[in-house]
């Protein structure tokens, strides 16, 4: 079988003679170093927290309330971003709020790109009325806002981690059962797959052996594009109080908490915005450096 991103067998030399082709041109990209740098970054700082944060996130002091960062009149070198109104270290929530965002976005886009594949599997191989139905399902969800039906969603069911994931990702299987019954219908086609059905092989085998492995250079694109809309969404809702609750720590609810002191004590609300604009940058970065080099059709 052939890999669709090197268009080679696995295992082979040619094979990883093209993965090294790969690994040039991402030397030579400017934006997929920076992209990956960036999230390798975020993913560190996520996975290393307990570790890297200097102080618990929770942790109250009233008389160090409103200290600024390090770097101006009245900073404190044990608060190098400075305390909210709570005298919570600024830092140590930011540095909290990355877990919160990468396992949120992650989820969401493994939630998401397994169902919409399964379903975009199962329209491109029945055809017929499945795939009308389905398609038509996929144009109604996509026609919907994506935020505007989350925030009905999870206005009905209540806000909670394990519900905003959820929500999440179920709501975004659309795009991906699309773009996987689209590549469906092209590599059901080939030859190889041809000639297992006229050896007798099943649906689900043709699926799961011949026709998804060679969706995968799509998949991985499409999720890596969806983990920053995703990261958006969540702070969004975060921001309007229907995502994760207190005590947890988001980026979102730091920016909800320090917008009435934007005037006075700016960094409550401008540092978890700047590692939200990070972060979303970085994905994208990236997503737009494996979109090019894995599949430039979604690029059209």
């Amino acid at each position: 079988m052939l890999d669709k991103a090197t268009g080679s067998a696995p295992n082979t030399p040619e094979f990883r003679t093209n993965v090294v082709k790969l690994v040039r041109r991402w030397r030579s990209s400017p934006v997929g170093i920076v992209g990956s740098l960036m999230v390798l970054l975020v993913v560190m700082v996520a996975l290393l927290t307990p570790l890297l944060a200097p102080h618990d996130p929770a942790k109250h002091n009233r008389k160090q309330r409103f200290l600024p960062p390090i770097w101006m009149e009245g900073g404190d070198r044990a608060h190098p971003l400075g305390t909210d109104q709570l005298g919570r270290d600024v830092l140590s929530r930011i540095l909290y709020g990355s877990r919160i965002s990468v396992m949120i976005g992650v989820s969401a886009a493994v939630i998401g790109g397994t169902l919409g594949a399964v379903i975009g599997l199962i329209a491109g191989l029945y055809g017929g009325l499945v795939d009308t139905l389905i398609s038509r399902a996929v144009d109604t969800f996509l026609s919907i806002p994506f935020i505007i039906l989350v925030l009905a969603v999870v206005g009905i069911l209540g806000p909670s981690l394990l519900t905003l994931i959820v929500v999440l990702g179920v709501t975004g299987w659309a795009s991906y059962a699309r773009v996987i019954r689209g590549e469906t219908l092209s590599v059901k086609e080939r030859e190889y797959v041809s000639a297992a059905q006229s050896l007798g092989a099943s649906n689900a085998r043709l699926a799961f052996r011949h026709v998804l492995p060679n969706t995968f250079a799509s998949l991985i694109v499409l999720a890596t594009l969806d983990v920053a809309s995703t990261i958006l969404a969540e702070t969004s809702l975060s921001y309007l109080g229907l995502g994760v609750q207190p005590p947890t720590v988001t980026w979102g609810l730091m920016i909800a908490d320090g917008r009435e002191y934007l005037s006075s004590s700016w960094w409550l609300a401008v540092f978890p915005g700047f590692a939200i604009s990070f972060t979303v940058l970085g994905v994208i970065f990236l997503g737009d450096f494996l979109r090019d080099i894995l599949d430039p059709k979604l690029g059209e």
